[in-house]
């Protein structure tokens, strides 16, 4: 999932909700046993958002030739 907002709406709350959705809607519904969601190092509210939806640091790997942080959720997890 990638998502782009409106410098207008930032700071409302819709990346946690939609970020939440898709997540609960992975785990649950299409029964993923795990979800990993990938963020740029220095995208500190991207990483606020996966934690706020109960997302777990892993550790730091390179994509696309970008050093990009992976974090995880487990179906045992909860999501918060």
């Amino acid at each position: 999932m990638a998502y782009l907002l409106s410098h207008q709406v930032w700071g409302r709350g819709f990346a946690t909700e939609a970020a939440r959705a898709a997540v609960i809607y992975g785990l649950e519904t299409a029964g993923l046993r795990a979800i990993i969601r990938l963020v740029h190092p220095g995208n500190i509210v991207s990483i606020r958002v996966l934690e706020k939806c109960g997302l777990t640091f892993i550790d730091r790997k390179v994509y696309w030739d970008l050093e990009m942080c992976r974090y995880r959720i487990e179906h045992c997890q909860q999501i918060q």
